[in-house]
């Protein structure tokens, strides 16, 4: 039985640059990952802002001065932990545009500065209600990139608010 999807690379291209696939951000699963864990943005402005492009990128061929899609562990206060993506920005070791993977759902998460209206959708308090956690349950959140050593990047997200409140 065949388990490979439409968005697998075919063995024979896993590793040839010359022959790279090019994917909508939306089409990105986690074990896109495993063969290459940096995916360079091509194209920010796909169907006007709603998707961007990337490709997969050999790790010989960083360049510190782009951003790249990488996977990252995660680990919520209460001890539950998987996996994500979000644009690690090597010049400046941070970990942005999260979007975390639970109970087969993505969820997209923001803090400040962050709009209101960003906030208002995939912040905190709303973030909580769609996994069904409480604040004090999630925060801290340890997240640490999944990439090779000289890419690590490692952060401890707070959540500023009163974390005991009911959320």
């Amino acid at each position: 039985m065949n388990t490979r999807t439409l968005y697998d690379i075919p063995e024979e291209l896993e590793k040839d640059e010359t022959k790279m696939i090019t994917k909508s951000i939306h089409q990105l699963v986690l074990n896109d990952f495993n063969n290459f864990p940096f995916w360079r943005i091509t194209d920010y402005d796909v169907s006007n802002g709603v998707d961007m492009l990337v490709t997969p990128t050999e790790v010989e061929l960083i360049d510190q001065n782009e951003d790249y899609w990488v996977r990252f562990k995660w680990e919520f206060n209460d001890g539950t932990s998987g996996y994500g993506i979000g644009v690690l920005e090597l010049k400046n070791k941070l970990l942005k545009g999260l979007s975390f993977y639970i109970n087969e759902e993505w969820e997209v998460f923001h803090l400040p500065p962050a709009p209101e209206f960003v906030l208002e959708i995939s912040g905190p308090v709303p973030f909580s209600e769609r996994i069904k956690k409480s604040l004090k349950d999630i925060f801290p959140i340890t997240i640490e990139s999944d990439t090779q050593r000289n890419y690590e990047v490692k952060i401890i997200l707070e959540h500023k608010s009163d974390l005991n409140a009911s959320q």
